[in-house]
């Protein structure tokens, strides 16, 4: 996943670019970004984030939950 795929494309979240593998899923009023990382202390990391009816832009949650994947791998 990376820039050119739309994902970890924001400033916050740019440094995962290379460093999480991971699967979106989309649902009516429903994101999730799910799968792992090697952390920056060199241990493997398994993540699942899943929003579901928030208010906001889908476009803003998406940037979240990169922003989400990028502190599980430490370098953000």
């Amino acid at each position: 996943m990376g820039p050119g795929l739309g994902r970890f494309d924001t400033e916050p979240s740019i440094c995962a670019t290379g460093e999480v593998q991971a699967k979106t899923g989309t649902l009516t009023g429903a994101l999730a970004l799910s799968g792992l990382t090697v952390g920056q202390d060199g241990r493997w990391k398994v993540f699942s984030f899943i929003e579901n009816g928030a208010s906001a832009d889908p476009a803003d949650t998406k940037e979240v939950l990169d922003g989400l994947a990028a502190t599980v791998n430490g370098c953000f």
